[in-house]
C-alpha cells in the first residue's frame, strides 16, 4: 500500500470484493472464558442463518486482548463501512468534478464580459 490518494481503479476493485464478499452485517463472538474474540460470521439476527466468515485461532497473550478486539471489531465493521466510503467518495467526486465545470464556464463568461 502506498500513501497515494485512490484512484478511480482501486475504488472499482474495493466495490468489487466488497460486492464477492459474504452479505453483511457481520459481527464476531467473544469466547466467554478468555474474553478474546473467535469468530467472525454473518448476522441475520436469526440464529439458524449466521454463516461463519474466520476464526480467530491465534494463541494470544493478555497485552494483546485489547488489539485483538479492535481487530474483530475492524474486520466486521468494515463489511458495512467500505461500501459506503466508496459511494462517498465517488458522490464527492462527481461533485468535485460539478464544480470544476461550472468554474470553468464561469471563467469564460468573466473573461468574454472583459474582452
Amino acid at each position: 500500500m502506498t500513501d497515494q490518494l485512490l484512484t478511480a481503479e482501486d475504488l472499482d476493485r474495493i466495490e468489487a470484493y466488497c460486492a464477492a464478499a459474504t452479505p453483511g452485517p457481520w459481527t464476531y463472538s467473544v469466547d466467554r472464558e478468555t474474553r478474546r474474540p473467535a469468530t467472525l460470521y454473518r448476522d441475520n439476527n436469526d440464529e439458524h442463518d449466521e454463516v461463519d466468515i474466520a476464526n480467530f485461532d491465534l494463541e494470544w497473550t493478555d497485552s494483546y486482548q485489547a488489539e485483538a478486539l479492535a481487530n474483530a471489531t475492524l474486520c466486521s465493521d468494515a463489511r458495512a463501512d467500505l461500501p459506503r466510503a466508496v459511494a462517498t467518495i465517488r458522490d464527492r467526486d462527481a461533485e468535485i468534478e460539478r464544480l470544476n465545470e461550472e468554474n470553468r464556464r464561469l471563467r469564460e463568461r468573466i473573461a468574454a464580459l472583459v474582452c
